[in-house]
């Protein structure tokens, strides 16, 4: 929990100080540096994605995006496949709308939607 409430802090500052490719770099680089375990039972990623989302709610504005870049590092340290996905759609009033989900063998695990109706326009793996 510590580690997703720091890691969510330093990706909220992140995503404010930085454009979203060099933060993704910055992530990306520190997993390469990572060491990873072998994918862990389902539980662990329910810990995990839990945890992403409990400390959002202490990080002012750590929006679906923050949420997606921290269980995705979190997630890629312990051993498991992700690909982050960021999409769009317009709501009622014809604004549109972005909305960051993760997936994990082809299953939403965090930033869960109503219906399908955001078209993907942005996947990093």
């Amino acid at each position: 929990m510590i580690h997703a409430w720091c890691l969510s802090a330093l990706v909220r500052a992140g995503l404010w100080l930085l454009p979203l490719k060099t933060l993704q770099h910055v992530l990306t680089w520190r997993l390469s540096t990572s060491q990873t375990n072998p994918v862990a039972d389902p539980i662990d990623r329910k810990r995990i994605t839990a945890a992403v989302q409990t400390a959002a709610g202490y990080i002012p504005n750590a929006t679906c995006l923050v949420q997606a870049l921290v269980a995705a590092r979190l997630l890629k340290i312990s051993g498991y496949p992700v690909t982050l996905q960021i999409g769009v759609n317009k709501d009622a009033n014809k604004q549109l709308r972005a909305h960051a989900w993760l997936e994990t063998h082809g299953t939403i695990v965090l930033g869960r939607f109503d219906n399908n109706s955001y078209t993907s326009i942005l996947v990093w793996k």
